[in-house]
């Protein structure tokens, strides 16, 4: 591994670290792939699951050398074959490597295309959300040396528990939100109780479970006592 590869994986590497929220970290590390590995596009799909109708291009970024621009938010319809694909790539611990006519990804990508495909792709299976595909593509027949595998699992790799870790924060995050929020309810729903209890013309009294005495207001008053 050469010195510029480590260099470049470092600088994906303090991206992935520095991301604050999720759909921050998957836009600014699908171009960073790119320009790495210098090929004409980087995506993500979401979700990689055969089990759905559909997945969808969540995330792109293309080389402005290219003529091949996917969509951003295209929807592809999941045929037998595709299902068949996600499946397997599901199964894999390495990257899925294909060169020749389009991919089964990039068939429904760009549609409007026959050219040969180059493409890197690898399941990204999260702890805490459903998988997502990563994936990369040349238009050309470019040839994916061991180094370039094995970097782009690393990257791969990161990227899963990165966004792993920034979804459980978002969703620990989420969670004090609502609490604060519920708590801040309860007490405007005391101050405005209290606020009423102490400005009232007439007596007013309070009674805890036990049917004793807590507080009163607005002057002396006699509780019936039940025999």
């Amino acid at each position: 591994m050469g010195n510029i590869t480590v260099q470049q994986l470092k600088q994906l590497t303090d991206i992935i670290e520095q991301a604050v929220d999720t759909e921050t970290m998957m836009r600014v590390v699908v171009r960073t792939v790119k320009d790495v590995f210098n090929v004409d596009n980087a995506w993500l799909l979401y979700p990689c699951t055969p089990d759905t109708p559909s997945c969808r291009l969540t995330f792109s970024s293309c080389s402005e050398e290219t003529d091949c621009y996917p969509e951003l938010g295209k929807v592809i319809e999941l045929d037998p074959d595709l299902r068949a694909h996600l499946q397997q790539l599901l199964t894999e611990e390495k990257p899925y490597v294909h060169k020749g006519i389009h991919c089964r990804i990039c068939r429904n990508l760009c549609s409007d295309r026959i050219d040969t495909c180059s493409q890197l792709s690898m399941a990204l299976k999260m702890k805490n959300d459903r998988p997502w595909l990563f994936g990369l593509c040349n238009c050309s027949g470019r040839d994916w040396s061991l180094t370039d595998r094995d970097i782009f699992q690393l990257a791969a790799e990161r990227l899963r528990y990165a966004y792993d870790t920034v979804r459980f924060m978002e969703t620990v995050h989420r969670d004090i939100a609502k609490r604060q929020k519920v708590e801040a309810e309860i007490l405007r729903g005391e101050q405005r109780f209290r606020s009423l209890f102490h400005h009232t013309s007439i007596s007013l009294w309070m009674l805890d479970i036990s049917g004793l005495l807590e507080e009163v207001e607005g002057g002396e008053v006699e509780i019936p006592v039940n025999d």
